[in-house]
């Protein structure tokens, strides 16, 4: 634009101007080619610029802001003049380069500040509260226990002398009713230290699984069978539904057991007198539901999903709160997730509830480390498998495992046939083999050949007798070298005995056969007289002396009970760590040296000391209960019953005439 600068005002050139272009020309237009122009615009030169015989001045990316150009020339003989003319105007700002931008930005970033000062606020207290409420139910859970443990003593105290009294036929019905209720409140007190114990030990990964095959359908209704008397006396209709004529499953009964009462309990306890509660059980594929179902007074939707919480109470305060501990259904939920099954409600307020617990079939599911009852079976005489071949399997699985060490093959199979009703076979073609399977396979009887490549059976056995895993394997050593120095460098090695080639099949199954023997009679000398009684009368009785390594595994083990005899908390984990063994060889090892696992040989211990505190007539039962490592008498009772044959009392009469 053309711009008299006289007559001009401050111009105003919009944002974003990139270029600008100033053309200047002196009055005097005579000569011209002698001109020279000068110019400055304040606010961006520091100095006047001289232009090549040109007459403009070109400008980019000029700030915003104000600026005055400048300009003067000289007179056509190039002398410079007082002409200075200037040109005012304003590069206006984007809104991005405003005051009020600014302004925004500056808030924006102060709102942004106090938003994550808030949710970093907001994150901390809830973490914060989620550590105290972990340590708040640490401290409960510590303080239940506790509390729970120091209970069980007096409870034992008031329930046993209660069955006691309740056993006089004299009693007056006035007075048996009012013990009953003590008894009642007693049994519903002891249930919750129970349900208290067991949380602290599901809690701190204590509490293990011992699963054994159970007709589901006989063991439900043992436990409806208990809650017969209470809903007739409260005319409470109990009904139990199967299509299923009988259905075994793989489970722990105890823990299973406490599920079920737990879920009746609570169903007894939250409907009226009058109504009904229902026990079904389905088939669903691969599981088997049983369910619960109630007319009490419902669980609201929102409550429904924290049910299975600890220290829950979802009924309304007004009605129940007050008989509700909120660990209930919380331990039933571990217990039932424990067998790898699943436990819902569906609820209606006001109408009642459905508990339903799902319980897989077989076995698979659970853990490799699982320990499983077996003796039980023998015990349910009307024991029904769901198919012929899970029998068979069974059978197989308890036959005794033979190692074969052996490197021709042919010879393999030919012993393999000899054994073969009655044992199961791992097979190895050298000792370097052999002895990989021996510690992962740990067989209950070894026959090895000596000459094998690799290494020798010899080699193998002492290095399975220097290895407190399986120095107590029984192993026969088949070999063609028939001199005496053989023979004697074999047994010194650790061979139960020596057969040379060839050898006659009756032979080998009666050696077999007389080790398994000799080793029965072991276990019953170790379990009857226990082994430092053992150990003192060894010169008595050769037929039954271990090696110096099993003696001294026993010798240990017997150290262990007699200082833990009192611990009721002894289990086999406690027994385990003592040694440098693991679960299964401690197992394995004990099972072999003394025919009973873990679990059963703490109850020998247990019984036998407990008769001998008897026969010393110092003591009365509970005191002895205790010295034996039990914190319930009556369950001291009924274990030492199932055990003598007889109640503790009996035996006394029977040894000492008390």
């Amino acid at each position: 634009m053309s711009v008299n600068p006289d007559n001009s005002k401050d111009m105003q050139l919009p944002p974003n101007n990139h270029t600008l272009r100033l053309v200047f020309s002196a009055l005097d237009m005579t000569n011209t080619e002698y001109i020279q122009y000068a110019y400055k615009l304040d606010g961006f030169d520091k100095n006047f610029r001289l232009t090549d015989n040109g007459h403009e001045a070109n400008y980019t990316n000029l700030p915003p802001g104000k600026y005055v150009f400048r300009v003067k020339s000289t007179n056509n003989e190039g002398v410079w003049v007082e002409n200075e003319r200037t040109l005012s105007f304003e590069v206006l700002p984007t809104f991005s380069e405003t005051p009020c931008a600014t302004m925004l930005y500056f808030f924006l970033i102060v709102l942004f500040i106090a938003v994550a000062i808030y949710v970093y606020t907001v994150f901390y207290r809830i973490k914060n509260k989620a550590k105290n409420e972990e340590l708040i139910t640490q401290l409960k859970l510590s303080f239940f226990t506790d509390v729970s443990h120091e209970l069980r003593t007096p409870l034992t105290l008031i329930t046993g002398p209660l069955e006691y009294i309740l056993r006089d036929e004299s009693l007056s019905g006035k007075v048996r009713d009012t013990l009953k209720i003590i008894k009642k409140n007693s049994d519903r007190m002891q249930r919750l230290v129970g349900q208290i114990l067991d949380f602290s030990k599901i809690q701190n990964s204590k509490m293990k699984l011992r699963v054994q095959y159970v007709d589901i359908i006989s063991f439900t209704k043992e436990i409806i069978n208990y809650f017969t008397t209470l809903s007739q006396e409260r005319h409470i209709s109990l009904n139990f539904n199967t299509q299923l004529s009988k259905v075994n499953l793989w489970v722990d009964k105890d823990k299973l057991e406490k599920v079920i009462f737990n879920l009746l309990s609570n169903a007894f306890k939250y409907t009226s007198d009058g109504k009904n509660i229902w026990v079904s059980m389905k088939d669903d594929g691969n599981a088997v539901l049983l369910q619960i179902q109630d007319e009490g007074v419902g669980i609201k939707r929102e409550k429904q999903k924290v049910i299975f919480n600890r220290y829950e109470n979802v009924v309304p305060d007004s009605i129940y709160a007050p008989l509700s501990s909120g660990i209930g259904l919380s331990v039933a939920k571990e217990l039932v997730e424990m067998h790898h099954g699943s436990i819902n409600v569906e609820s209606e307020f006001g109408k009642g509830s459905l508990f339903t617990v799902r319980l897989l079939k077989g076995k698979k599911h659970y853990p490799s480390d699982t320990e499983y009852i077996l003796s039980d079976w023998n015990e349910d005489t009307n024991l029904d498998f769901n198919s012929q071949n899970e029998l068979q399997e069974l059978n197989e699985a308890e036959k005794p495992l033979m190692l074969i060490v052996e490197d021709n093959y042919e010879l393999r199979v030919f012993i393999k046939q000899i054994f073969q009703e009655a044992y199961r076979f791992v097979e190895a073609n050298n000792g370097e083999v052999g002895l990989k399977k021996a510690f992962s396979d740990l067989p209950d009887m070894i026959i090895t050949d000596i000459m094998m490549p690799v290494k020798s059976g010899l080699q193998m056995l002492q290095e399975l007798r220097n290895d407190e895993r399986t120095s107590h394997i029984p192993a026969i050593v088949l070999t063609a070298k028939t001199d005496m120095d053989s023979i004697l460098t074999g047994i010194h090695t650790g061979a139960d005995d020596y057969i040379t080639k060839p050898f006659s099949v009756n032979y080998l199954q009666a050696k077999v056969e007389n080790i398994l023997a000799r080793r029965k009679m072991l276990q019953t000398y170790y379990c009857k007289v226990g082994y430092e009684e053992g150990n003192e009368n060894k010169e008595k009785d050769r037929s039954v002396q271990l090696s110096a390594r099993d003696a001294a595994f026993l010798n240990k083990l017997a150290k262990i009970m007699e200082e833990q005899l009192g611990n009721p908390e002894l289990n086999v984990d406690q027994l385990v760590s003592y040694f440098s063994l693991s679960r299964t060889n401690f197992f394995h090892k004990l099972k072999s040296l003394t025919g009973m696992a873990p679990i059963m040989y703490i109850k020998e211990i247990r019984m036998r000391k407990a008769a001998e505190l008897i026969k010393e007539n110092q003591y009365t039962m509970a005191e002895i209960a205790y010295m034996v490592g039990f914190s319930d008498p009556h369950y001291f009772s009924k274990s030492f019953k199932s055990y003598w044959g007889m109640t503790s009392t009996e035996y006394a009469k029977n040894q000492i005439g008390r």
